[in-house]
């Protein structure tokens, strides 16, 4: 009996690891995403932001827009998320 109960707890531990790894390359993923992210939109912030503030904008709520997103960002960066629940 009591082989039973390590044989099932040695499962449930391997199955956790198991899980606990898959979620690390999920969220290294996520990170990954996320970096892509936010260098899009610093470049874009840069070129469109720098045209609205010289007063020529070829295409005045796109650049508006790159503004926005940039000052949006800074809510989901990964360093203000929580990993604990």
């Amino acid at each position: 009996m009591p082989e039973d109960h390590d044989a099932i707890y040695q499962l449930a531990y391997e199955e956790a690891r198991r899980r606990v790894g898959e979620q690390v390359g999920e969220l290294d993923n996520l990170r990954t995403r996320a970096g892509t992210l936010l260098a899009v939109v610093s470049l874009s912030t840069s070129f469109l932001g720098g045209v609205v503030l010289r007063g020529k904008p070829p295409h005045e709520w796109l650049s508006w827009a790159a503004i926005a997103a940039f000052f949006g960002h800074r809510r989901d960066h990964p360093s203000t998320v929580s990993a604990t629940p």
